[in-house]
């Protein structure tokens, strides 16, 4: 059976909501509840395993608080059902830790030079 992950993603000022279903055999099922229309893609791996991602733009009205997931696969007695949250940029993330390190080291700089400058009176 895959393994299932479900997710909020944002893409060009709208909201996409991703649901995969990894290396499964045979491939997996993905619906949305509420229903929408979501693109689907099929990745046949090397292995003989396939990934199917579905993903459905959010429209302005729908509240992502109420969309789920629902995955099917022939080896589960029932469905998986997930909930996607919000995935968070990892670059700007990223951004944001170096500025602070920067911010950091240049504060223990400046704290060090003010220590070491001799007492002019």
């Amino acid at each position: 059976p895959p393994k299932v992950s479900a997710w909020l993603e944002r893409r060009d000022n709208k909201m996409v909501a991703v649901c995969r279903a990894e290396k499964g055999n045979p491939a997996a099922k993905i619906s949305w509840s509420p229903a929408g229309n979501g693109s689907v893609t099929l990745q046949d791996e090397p292995d003989g395993f396939v990934t199917v991602e579905s993903r459905m733009q959010l429209s302005g009205d729908m509240d992502p608080e109420n969309l789920t997931c629902v995955v099917h696969h022939q080896f589960w007695a029932q469905e998986k059902t997930l909930v996607p949250k919000l995935k968070e940029d990892l670059s700007v993330m990223l951004w944001i830790r170096v500025v602070v390190v920067v911010i950091v080291i240049v504060s223990v700089l400046l704290i060090i030079a003010l220590k070491k400058r001799p007492c002019q009176q």
